[in-house]
């Protein structure tokens, strides 16, 4: 009887389409890093954004709950 002797090792199309499945795999993976790197920079920036808001609003306050009434410089009589 002959021995038949059979390679080892992987065919072409087997190759192909665990390449195909990385590369599907890795571009979805890449959509949702980028998609998450928007949102965080979006984030820190309406961050900032809030944090000006609340420092304005905080010295307007400050300012306010200093005001004092005067009276106006053409009328002293009030």
């Amino acid at each position: 009887m002959k021995k038949v002797q059979r390679q080892q090792g992987f065919t072409l199309l087997e190759i192909m389409i665990a390449l195909t499945i990385f590369a599907v795999i890795s571009t979805l993976a890449w959509q949702i890093l980028d998609g998450a790197m928007r949102n965080s920079s979006a984030t820190d920036a309406s961050a900032a954004k809030l944090n000006q808001l609340q420092r304005t609003w905080s010295l307007m306050e400050r300012d306010f709950s200093q005001l004092q009434a005067r009276a106006p410089r053409n009328e002293p009589d009030r």
